[in-house]
């Protein structure tokens, strides 16, 4: 995905149980991937996905700087 820090499922895998974003179902959801066969966990809709249904995945952004620092 241009402009961002999207990395292809197909390429690299990310860590397990590490908090992060993916795309799948035509969405961008916010959760974690488990191996075993559970796949990838969406906390927005409440839904596993399976990993042929994930085709991006990257880590969460920092949180923003306060200002004045």
């Amino acid at each position: 995905m241009q402009g961002t820090n999207w990395v292809k499922y197909s390429e690299q895998r990310p860590e397990r149980v590490k908090f992060i974003l993916f795309y799948a179902g035509g969405e961008t959801h916010a959760g974690w991937m488990l191996d075993e066969g559970c796949g990838f966990y969406s906390i927005k809709i409440s839904k596993w996905f399976d990993y042929s249904d994930v085709i991006y995945w990257c880590d969460l952004p920092l949180p923003p700087m306060p200002e004045g620092e």
